[in-house]
């Protein structure tokens, strides 16, 4: 069963988007737990503090009293960075929905704050050791302490729903990885093989080749003629581009469907500049497969009841039937312009290869011949205007 380039590349891109959403959201939760640690971080050094208030005896009423001055100087600083210095813990609120519980305990905390700090200063600026005021200071610290082990504990079971979080989407992540990686390889060995499939050397003309894309199927069909094959069973081809040569082009032309015979039927001779000069300096190898490629360019611009083949040495023929005069002198011009875009294989980059044209109109009175006539004339123009251009007139006054 053949698949869709387009759903093949679609089904990648899809893929590759839940990949980066997958890299973002676990981006967004290392962050976010990031944050949950500097909070925990946070309230371990407040307890630290809190509890080396305790530990000071007064053995050194001074030195005590400056330690316990930056402490209680120390712990507003910090209550006020547990709502303000995480900056990146946008999911917490968002997911635990915790910003209200969060502001509970840090007015909370202010609040014991005060009262530390008042029974604290009482105790270490009193002229002597009070036991009284020291019981009122332990008070004090231990209502300020009690507030850390709940916040604790849901900061901790924070921490822990988003390790566990962080590991689902790191894992996701190099799955998902893996399955981009996987689809775009078995996506472009489809496509590239394919595409290699199409060249002439490898047989993509015939139709024993399979192809596993309906794009490419579809140019296959499009570069099989009836004309071609009926040319190729009469002997009437080229050996080289295995297109039909001037006679098969004949046949296959006579041959057309009758529905299209009412269409108007347009000429193009088409020649390489400067074939005679490629001839003497490179060899048949090299000559070959330009010859081959040029082919595979003008198939693409064929349609069903079209006609293209070689005449001799560089010279083509392309007989198109269109509904004008204008949308074939162009596809020929487009042809001119592949030719001359395309980097062809060659010992040295010192020679060009592009085509000249002579583009004519076969009316209802003229045989093939006679249009093919008209056309070598104006090819016989062009290549006169120096080449690489096609001619559609019998006159220098238009060239494109």
């Amino acid at each position: 069963m053949k698949t869709s380039i387009k759903k093949l590349l679609s089904s990648v891109q899809f893929n590759a988007t839940l990949l980066i959403l997958f890299t973002l959201l676990s981006g967004l939760l290392l962050a976010s737990s990031y944050a949950t640690y500097k909070r925990i971080d946070n309230m371990a050094e407040q307890e630290r503090l809190v509890h080396s208030l305790a530990k000071m005896d007064r053995a050194d009423p001074a030195l005590d009293r400056i330690r316990a001055s930056g402490v209680l100087s120390r712990l507003p600083i910090l209550i006020d960075a547990l709502d303000s210095e995480n900056v990146y813990e946008i999911a917490n609120s968002l997911i635990f929905r915790e910003a209200k519980t969060r502001s509970k305990y840090t007015n909370l905390l202010r609040e014991r704050d005060r009262v530390l700090n008042a029974s604290a200063s009482a105790y270490f600026n009193a002229s002597v050791d009070s036991p009284s005021r020291r019981d009122d200071m332990l008070r004090a610290v231990e209502n300020y302490t009690t507030l850390f082990y709940p916040l604790t504990k849901l900061q901790n079971n924070t921490l822990y729903q988003y390790s566990l979080l962080v590991g689902a989407m790191l894992i996701l992540v190099l799955l998902w990885g893996f399955v981009v990686m996987t689809a775009a390889r078995n996506a472009s060995k489809t496509i590239l093989g394919d595409i290699y499939a199409l060249h002439p050397q490898e047989g993509a003309t015939r139709a024993s080749v399979k192809f596993k894309t309906t794009e490419i199927n579809t140019i296959a069909l499009k570069i099989r003629q009836e004309s071609g094959d009926a040319a190729s069973a009469n002997g009437k081809k080229d050996e080289v581009t295995q297109l039909p040569n001037y006679e098969g082009v004949k046949i296959g032309f006579d041959r057309r469907p009758k529905a299209s015979k009412d269409m108007h039927a347009f000429v193009c001779i088409f020649e390489i500049d400067n074939y005679s000069k490629l001839v003497n300096h490179f060899p048949q190898s090299v000559i070959d497969p330009i010859l081959i490629k040029i082919t595979s360019i003008m198939k693409l611009h064929k349609m069903q009841n079209d006609q293209i083949g070689r005449i001799h040495g560089g010279q083509f023929i392309a007989v198109l039937l269109r509904s004008d005069k204008h949308k074939a002198l162009e596809e020929c011009n487009h042809i001119r312009q592949m030719i001359e875009e395309n980097r062809f294989k060659m010992p040295h980059d010192s020679f060009p290869i592009t085509l000249s044209g002579g583009f004519a109109s076969k009316t209802a009175s003229q045989t093939l011949d006679d249009a093919v006539k008209n056309a070598k004339e104006r090819l016989r123009m062009a290549q006169e205007k120096g080449g690489n251009c096609v001619s559609d007139t019998n006159n220098n006054t238009k060239m494109l």
